[in-house]
């Protein structure tokens, strides 16, 4: 998969559901707000995650000015909060500016299998 396939997809009320929820691989989930400077930060971050997790996971971020709703029904007191979802189900969080390597880490020990069997996997560390 190149560059320009890969992205973080952004994720909001009226798709969440279809983004994560129902989604056949796990899916990291990143709830921010562009004026935060930790969010802003992790912006690179994200960016590297989603191009090495391309053939096997998802990166979805949203954005909690514009989705209130989801910070609440996910109970999001700090931004950022990272939150990896497999098979609709929450299965790892993390909160603050954390490196890529801290994110999978955190990730690859908690997640679990997917609906296919298969726990988050992401570039060469895949569980």
């Amino acid at each position: 998969m190149n560059a320009e396939q890969v992205r973080v997809v952004e994720s909001g009320e009226a798709n969440f559901e279809a983004d994560v929820l129902q989604a056949d691989q796990a899916t990291l989930v990143v709830f921010w707000a562009p004026w935060s400077r930790p969010c802003q930060a992790i912006q690179p971050v994200l960016g590297e995650l989603a191009h090495a997790c391309a053939e096997t996971s998802k990166v979805v971020r949203v954005n909690l000015d514009e989705h209130p709703g989801l910070g609440r029904r996910y109970e999001i007191d700090f931004i950022p909060t990272w939150v990896c979802f497999v098979a609709g189900n929450e299965r790892a969080r993390a909160v603050g500016p954390l490196s890529k390597e801290a994110i999978l880490s955190k990730m690859l020990s908690q997640a679990g299998p997917n609906r296919t069997g298969h726990a988050f996997q992401c570039g060469e560390n895949q569980a």
